[in-house]
């Protein structure tokens, strides 16, 4: 239910969701296959597939968004190749831009921390940052996140 949430609210600019899952799914096959579990190449390989056929048409300036629905599917897409793949670790640490972004918006919505509007991309655009710095922003993050976690279990706890 987490990465349904977290990829919902994360999908409020042009390719922003669809470019994180396709990030966050190709380091998983990337995870899958260097530790182990090739078969994590099928699920995650799909879903990177499916991601990056529809951030043609979903990339600055879109022509087509993905809605709740899409949102919701890419979700239970990636909840689903997690829990089939038995990555639960690496699945998560995957998602941790869209995870931290929902935390600030229950933080804000808890009224712990205040923003002038929410989620935080939103927030961003809010004080000036152009839509195409935040989404590449966050899809650098997503890789970051990857690779520093591939190379956390590579050199660290393997």
């Amino acid at each position: 239910l987490g990465a349904i949430n977290a990829v919902n609210l994360i999908d409020g600019m042009d390719g922003l969701a669809a470019g994180i899952i396709a990030i966050a799914s190709f380091g998983c096959c990337v995870y899958g296959y260097m530790f182990g579990n090739p078969t994590a190449l099928y699920p995650f390989g799909l879903l990177t597939a499916i991601c990056l056929g529809f951030l043609v048409f979903n990339k600055y300036p879109a022509s087509i968004f993905m809605g709740d629905t899409g949102s919701f599917i890419l979700g239970t897409g990636y909840a689903a190749a997690v829990f089939l793949t038995d990555m639960p670790y690496f699945g998560v640490l995957a998602l941790a831009v869209p995870i931290v972004s929902t935390i600030i918006s229950l933080m804000h919505r808890a009224h712990i921390i205040t923003l002038p509007v929410e989620p935080l991309h939103h927030t961003l655009n809010y004080k000036g940052i152009s839509e195409i710095k935040i989404v590449l922003s966050y899809w650098l993050l997503t890789v970051v996140v990857c690779v520093i976690g591939i190379l956390g279990k590579l050199f660290l706890f393997s």
